[in-house]
Parts: C-alpha cells; structure tokens; sequence
C-alpha cells in the first residue's frame, strides 16, 4: 500500500493542484457568462436608448422638414406675388411712358404754337410801330405845315 499512497501522493500534488485551478477557473468562467450578458443587457438598454433618442430626433428632423416645406412654399408663394407686383410696375411704367412722351408732345406742340404766336405778335408789334412812327411823322409834318402855312401868311401880309 505504500505503492497506492505514494501514488496518491504524486497524484494530490501534481494533479490536484491542477484539478484545483481548473475548478476556479471554471467558476471564473461560470460568472463570466453572468457578466458577459449583464454587459450585453446593458449595451441593449442604451441601444434601445440611442433608438428612442434617434426616433425623437427623426420625429424633430421631420417637423423641421415639414417647416422648411411651409418655408419653401411660402418663398414660392411671394416670389409669385413679387413677379405679379413687377409685372404691374412694368405695365404702370410703361403707361407711364407713354403718357409722358404724349405730355412732352403737347409741350413741344404748345411750344410751337407760343412761338408762332409770339412771332406773329411782334410781327404786329412792328406794324404798330410803323403806324405809330408814321402818324408821329404825320403829326410833325403837320406842324411843320402849319408852321409853313403860318410863315408864308406872314410873308404874304408883309408883302402886302
């Protein structure tokens, strides 16, 4: 039995020591398995998290979408009204014009008509002038006349 003990002895320190690692190593790996899968709820917990963060933001990004579409609709909307307005300007603008050329007419054939006009009353003007000077002439001829007359009666009453 020495030979059984001795074996045993061998045994215990070789193998059992050994037997005794694996143990705890196997109950290491046994909580392993326990860590791992709380980790791995874990990871889903804020997975699930992240997703409902990005659901939230999809939702926020959507509403933004939906705005920008109101906005872009709205620009649209004015820019056809901003078209209608320059449209209209253009047409007052353009009756403008031509009420301006039709106005710069009549100034220009009123300006020639005051012309004329003004030609034709200096034109009188002069006529009268003429008169004027020629019943002044007649005037001074007259008197001299007289004075002519006068002098020869002088003459005559002298000579008689």
């Amino acid at each position: 039995m020495e030979i059984k003990e001795a074996i045993r002895a061998v045994f215990q320190e070789l193998i059992v020591p050994e037997l005794d690692e694996i143990r705890r190593d196997q109950a290491e790996m046994k909580g392993r398995p326990a860590a791992i899968d709380k980790r791995m709820d874990d990871v889903h917990a804020r997975m699930d998290d992240v997703h409902a963060r990005l659901d939230d933001l999809h939702a926020r990004l959507d509403d933004v979408r939906a705005r920008l579409d109101d906005v872009s609709d709205h620009l649209v909307d004015q820019s056809r009204r901003i078209d209608e307005i320059n449209g209209r300007i253009d047409s007052v603008r353009g009756d403008q014009g031509r009420r301006i050329d039709e106005i710069n007419g009549r100034i220009d054939s009123v300006r020639e008509e005051l012309g004329r006009r003004i030609d034709e009353t200096n034109r009188r003007l002069d006529r009268l002038y003429e008169v004027i000077v020629r019943r002044e002439e007649h005037d001074l001829l007259e008197q001299r006349l007289a004075a002519l007359e006068r002098d020869v009666a002088d003459l005559k009453q002298r000579v008689a």
